[in-house]
């Protein structure tokens, strides 16, 4: 939705981003609007995501003010997390973080989240404007295994999913997995992609 994203102005942004985000960085600019509803984009991201495993979604080149979901899009694992406060609450924190440091240098960028999930976001800059983010990942890059889960499981029960344990770690186990080599190439595609939008 449109308050999804807030432009934070030009003392918290980069002045490439501050400038972009007036009338541009949110769902109601003219540029980010063609770029969402263009067929080009649409294809290119479901191919994407049909080659790859990964979610992936186009949105605003705006800091959000709160967590941005994926949808049907990501792994179970993530939609079962983003609909829990404190887990949504710690998904947003690492999409801040990711999206602060691709405020800060215009290249793609990624973070690893407390699940062992890597999360992907690579600007889209038209006329030298930063006018829409693609952001992709919610896989791992190592395999999974019992331990890793075990230290995940601490904080799953702080955030009150005791009850979902055993479908959290099904879920998990099942989250899409890629060599550090093939999320590379996936990172390098996506930011392909973003300079041809």
């Amino acid at each position: 939705g449109r308050d999804e994203f807030h432009s934070a102005g030009p003392g918290v942004l980069p002045a490439t981003m501050a400038a972009s985000t007036i009338g541009y960085g949110n769902e109601s600019g003219p540029m980010w609007k063609g770029l969402a509803k263009a067929p080009l984009v649409r294809r290119s991201l479901d191919e994407f995501r049909r080659l790859t495993g990964l979610a992936v979604k186009l949105v605003p080149a705006a800091l959000p003010t709160r967590l941005i979901k994926f949808n049907a899009s990501g792994n179970a694992f993530c939609r079962a997390l983003a609909c829990t406060t404190a887990g949504c609450r710690a998904c947003y924190q690492h999409q801040t973080e990711l999206l602060s440091r691709l405020d800060r240098k215009l290249k793609p960028q990624q973070v690893c989240c407390l699940a062992g999930m890597i999360h992907l976001a690579v600007p889209v800059v038209v006329a030298g404007r930063h006018i829409a983010t693609v952001l992709g990942g919610k896989v791992r890059v190592q395999p999974a295994d019992e331990t890793q889960f075990a230290a995940l499981v601490k904080y799953l029960r702080q955030w009150g999913m005791s009850r979902e344990l055993r479908q959290l770690r099904k879920a998990w186990f099942r989250a899409p997995q890629l060599t550090r080599s093939q999320l590379r190439a996936a990172m390098r595609l996506l930011d392909v992609f973003a300079q041809f939008f």
